[in-house]
């Protein structure tokens, strides 16, 4: 998806077996698509990757409280 909003719109429609997900996106970042994702009951149980080049420890610890399964740096 072009931006995390279009993103969540697709996950509700067509329910991935696994979302990965760029931290800076427009209209929604990854945190928000996490957020948004994670307490909709149809789209929770989708495990969620985000990758991101934001490898501060702080950002690392908001991605997964924020419920994502896996967090990422890129190179």
């Amino acid at each position: 998806a072009y931006n995390g909003l279009i993103g969540i719109g697709k996950a509700v429609e067509n329910v991935p077996d696994i979302i990965v997900s760029d931290m800076m996106m427009p209209e929604k970042n990854g945190y928000e698509v996490c957020d948004t994702l994670k307490n909709d009951e149809r789209t929770s149980h989708i495990p969620i990757v985000l990758l991101t080049a934001r490898a501060d420890a702080s950002s690392k610890i908001e991605g997964l409280r924020r419920g994502a399964d896996a967090y990422l740096a890129k190179p």
